[in-house]
């Protein structure tokens, strides 16, 4: 799933890349340009490093993460979800 509009960078490109070493943000943004756009895709970029065992699980800092129902109780957790909307700069650039 495409976890970064901007870029179109998906879920599978960045968690190879955490395979590979990248443990941070940073080193996310500077291999695919993820997150250095808008900042939209940040905290599914954290959850990203979570679940790859990057990040301790303690509470984002900053930005949003959306819940998603899971059972029919409506127990939420966090949950990756894809992209909703372009890059307000990739928009207006020339």
């Amino acid at each position: 799933m495409i976890l970064c509009c901007c870029t179109g960078t998906s879920d599978r490109d960045l968690r190879s890349l955490v395979r590979e070493g990248a443990r941070d943000l940073d080193r996310l943004g500077e291999a695919t340009g993820a997150g250095a756009c808008c900042g939209g895709c940040r905290p599914a970029l954290r959850e990203l490093l979570r679940e790859e065992g990057v990040l301790a699980s303690a509470g984002t800092s900053g930005g949003r993460v959306e819940l998603r129902s899971d059972d029919a109780a409506g127990a939420s957790s966090h949950a990756l979800v894809p992209c909703a909307a372009p890059c307000v700069r990739s928009a207006s650039a020339p």
